[in-house]
């Protein structure tokens, strides 16, 4: 079938499978409208929640969801505060800690998480708004600090460290020769 069979399918077809069917063929079709598509599924909230999951994995596929490189005026470095937490229904729960360990997919050629998830992680976390919300959000919290550690376990020459400092703001005079680098613990 063609793109815009597949596009056409997701867009007005009312049955899930259906659906399914068809964000799973646009993961093959890597292009800029397959990818604004995808982006549109992921972001209205009607589309069954496991029909956005899918979305949210076909575009950690394609090229076009992410740049290469980000320069620092780049649109790119706009923080992600994420809305207060309205965990009422397990659908939006499920979604909210699937697209977590989605985002922590999303890697380059050298198998490398790219900065922009680094800062998403960071920022899931610190402006996590727990306060309207009548559940705990401690199973959220959880999946963040482990999609952030996974995404950042790897980082160990000293160009990555500096690329660290940099996402959670550390400076080098605070270390004042009391950090070891991990290549010295052994």
């Amino acid at each position: 079938m063609k793109e815009f069979m597949w596009l056409e399918q997701l867009q007005r077809d009312r049955d899930v499978v259906a659906q399914l069917e068809a964000v799973r063929a646009l993961k093959t079709l890597p292009t800029k409208v397959v990818s604004s598509h995808l982006c549109r599924v992921v972001l209205i909230s009607e589309y069954y929640f496991r029909i956005r999951v899918e979305a949210v994995l076909a575009l950690v596929s394609t090229r076009y969801c992410y740049p290469p490189q980000v320069e620092p005026d780049s649109p790119w470095n706009i923080r992600a505060i994420p809305k207060p937490n309205q965990f009422d229904n397990l659908p939006i729960i499920s979604f909210a800690r699937r697209l977590l360990l989605l985002c922590l997919q999303v890697r380059d050629q050298n198998n490398n998480s790219p900065s922009v998830c680094h800062q998403f992680f960071l920022d899931q976390l610190v402006y996590n708004d727990n306060s309207l919300n009548s559940y705990s959000d401690a199973h959220y919290i959880a999946t963040t600090i482990a999609a952030m550690t996974d995404s950042l376990i790897h980082l160990a020459d000293n160009e990555s460290r500096e690329q660290l400092s940099e996402i959670f703001g550390v400076k080098k005079s605070f270390c004042r020769g009391k950090y070891k680098p991990a290549e010295d613990i052994r």
